[in-house]
């Protein structure tokens, strides 16, 4: 039998991740924390541009009637331009996700979760509060729904630690040892979005690069991670910027194959092309062990992002 054609999905896009933000003495201010539900449209029309198989909104922490709508819309829209298409019909598959909030050992971390199976608004899945301990939330998730789990942005907090020399390698090596865990089926190695905006583009390089070292030494010791790629679309211009290819004909083969390891993340826009290449040809020289920054902070990552 012939192998499965490799597909692409977006796997973390915050559409409609608003918050009410009360002050005392004045009126409730929605606050966006990713893509105005105003712009449904855009966003839709932005999904179908990247040319992905398969999408999933990932809001903080639940999963809304915008997942819903952002389906609605991109099937309206995708059956307008099937109506112009001469040659084969197009489809774009729905996701049911979310982006976790967690802790461990003290430090943050953010968990996506894809579901393999897609249901209506009152079916949805259960998640786990924010904040919630990161190992009984994970394995609760495992037990009620068949799901894959990535962690995301693995590096992030150790970068919050960024000028504290003795916070930071503890950080590290806590994140090093999670990926290592067997908990999770994929590691975000690619975020685009920091790749996407100066000066962000050389903290993202350095987190690039550590997922990437992180990766490759579980590997070698026979854990089995897909590498993923996602946008972390907060804007509409950033969707699509960074992608996961796998196999997989329909929704099921496309998450087992995340699963079997068969992820890989894919690079979409020139700065993040750019970038992720740097980081995979290791131009800054980081080992796993290595935790001084300095020469990062020395080298300026302005030629390397258009």
């Amino acid at each position: 039998m012939a192998p499965y054609r490799p597909k692409t999905a977006e796997l973390h896009l915050h559409f409609g991740d608003e918050k009410t933000r009360y002050l005392r003495g004045k009126a409730p201010a929605v606050i966006n924390h990713g893509i105005p539900t105003r712009a449904l449209k855009e966003t839709a029309n932005a999904v179908l541009a990247s040319g992905v198989s398969y999408v999933a909104n990932t809001e903080h922490n639940a999963i809304t009637e915008n997942t819903w709508n952002l389906h609605d819309m991109i099937m309206g829209q995708l059956a307008l331009e099937n109506l112009d298409r001469r040659g084969p019909r197009r489809t774009v598959t729905p996701l049911m996700g979310a982006e976790l909030s967690l802790r461990h050992e003290g430090e943050k971390y953010h968990v996506g979760v894809v579901f393999e199976k897609w249901c209506d608004q009152a079916r949805a899945p259960a998640l786990p509060e924010a904040r919630s301990e990161l190992i009984p939330s994970l394995e609760q998730l495992r037990k009620e729904g068949s799901c894959v789990l990535i962690l995301n942005h693995p590096y992030t907090n150790a970068v919050d630690h960024w000028k504290d020399s003795r916070e930071r390698p503890i950080a590290e090596q806590k994140t090093h040892e999670l990926i290592g865990s067997g908990l999770f089926d994929g590691i975000e190695v690619l975020n685009g979005t920091g790749f996407f905006h100066l000066p962000e583009g050389m903290v993202s390089h350095y987190m690039t690069a550590r997922a990437l070292r992180s990766v490759e030494y579980w590997r070698k010791r026979g854990v089995t991670l897909s590498t993923i790629g996602a946008s972390d679309a907060h804007a509409v211009s950033t969707v699509g910027i960074a992608l996961t290819r796998a196999e997989g004909i329909d929704r099921r083969g496309f998450i087992e194959s995340i699963r079997n390891g068969g992820g890989e993340a894919l690079p979409k826009h020139p700065n993040v092309v750019r970038g992720f290449e740097d980081a995979k040809d290791n131009i800054y020289g980081l080992s796993i062990w290595d935790h001084d920054p300095r020469v990062l902070v020395q080298r300026s990552y302005s030629s390397k992002v258009a």
